[in-house]
């Protein structure tokens, strides 16, 4: 079996070389206040954020034909459209499916790239969302910079931003910075529980 990558989407499962590997969400499953919602209203955000990101991805490749887009979804692809004028923000790399070999946990960070703050452009990561805040966000975060070191898209010393843009359905948006250095030792805390539980069968 070579070691490659999968991911199949309809389960949200990824394999390295046909073995399961958990996700980032995954690990953070415990963390998460939005995974605790009633099922139906768990499904229905469920769908709506992949309809969204796939907008959003192919906004940033610039091979969005907005005509596809559902009308129910089109606020949220006009609040990300102003978040990107108005912060001339700059993709480098979108949805990517990376793993990380050190730690044996995978996941797919939303979009890399550069913005603009005052005299600079610093590099960011950038989570969509289109539902409330949530404290796996950070962490969340901090395990996808981790993913893009292992990648080489950041060297072992480079610490770029991280945000949180949610966008909202009257078509404003919501930039919450991730600050708190103290997200990675969450991450690393909780995917330690995660092992722990599968070793012994806890669900």
């Amino acid at each position: 079996m070579t070691d490659k990558l999968t991911f199949d989407e309809a389960s949200h499962e990824y394999r390295m070389g046909g073995v399961r590997v958990p996700s980032v969400t995954q690990i953070l499953r415990d963390l998460s206040l939005i995974a605790r919602l009633p099922d139906g209203m768990l499904a229905e955000a469920s769908v709506r954020g992949k309809m969204v990101h796939k907008a959003v991805e192919l906004y940033n490749q610039d091979d969005l034909d907005e005509s596809t887009v559902h009308q129910d979804y089109m606020p949220y692809l006009r609040a990300w459209k102003r978040f990107c004028d108005d912060h001339q923000y700059e993709p480098l790399i979108n949805e990517p499916t990376l793993y990380s070999h050190r730690w044996g946990y995978a996941g797919t960070p939303d979009t890399f790239g550069s913005w603009k703050q005052i005299r600079k452009r610093p590099r960011v990561l950038l989570d969509v969302k289109t539902g409330g805040t949530d404290p796996c966000h950070g962490p969340q975060t901090a395990a996808y910079v981790e993913l893009l070191r292992e990648e080489g898209l950041l060297s072992r010393v480079e610490m770029p931003q991280r945000a949180i843009v949610r966008l909202q359905p009257n078509g404003m948006y919501q930039v919450d910075p991730m600050l708190d250095p103290g997200d990675w030792s969450v991450f690393m805390s909780s995917l330690t529980v995660y092992r722990f539980k599968e070793k012994h069968g806890i669900t």
